[in-house]
């Protein structure tokens, strides 16, 4: 007569030649001394060979999107606001669009902020010189890499930055 099940009152029947009754364990299919006692490495506890993580030296144009910006665009507000910008050559401006941003203590990037660029295009104004192009960038994608640049902070009379690789 078949066995009936505790979950349900169907009956089980039993393979051939077998009782229909489970293992109340699961064997292993290894024995016990085959299998490897040594513990997986811990992937966080390894440190790169020089000790500190790697110093960026670039940020690509996706990473942190500059975008072309006119002086009559930008209105006549001085007050700050959430972005950046930087004053550069025109050929240097098209190969910051492409290229992205270098991160360079030897040469860093000026960034300004709304105030500080207004001043220093009514100085070149002042100078006879042409306006350069404006590039414009969010503060946010580049905190972490500006430094504060006191001399054209205090020639501005508005904070200005230098955009250079982080501090580890």
């Amino acid at each position: 007569m078949p066995k009936l099940t505790r979950r349900s009152a169907r009956p089980r029947l039993a393979l051939e030649g077998g009782s229909g009754n489970r293992p109340s364990h699961r064997l292993s299919r290894r024995p016990p001394d085959l299998v490897s006692a040594q513990p997986q490495p811990d992937l966080f506890d390894h440190v790169a060979e020089s000790g500190r993580a790697e110093e960026r030296t670039h940020l690509s144009p996706l990473e942190v999107p500059v975008t072309l910006v006119s002086l009559a665009a930008l209105g006549s507000g001085l007050r700050p606001d959430a972005w950046l910008y930087c004053l550069c050559p025109v050929p240097q401006s098209r190969r910051l669009l492409r290229d992205g941003l270098r991160l360079d203590r030897r040469a860093p990037l000026s960034l300004l902020e709304r105030p500080a660029l207004f001043a220093l295009v009514a100085m070149l104004a002042e100078a006879g010189e042409a306006c350069p192009s404006i590039l414009r960038l969010r503060r946010a994608l580049v905190q972490d890499f500006l430094e504060p640049d006191p001399d054209s902070s205090a020639r501005a009379g508005a904070p200005c930055y230098w955009l250079v690789p982080a501090e580890n």
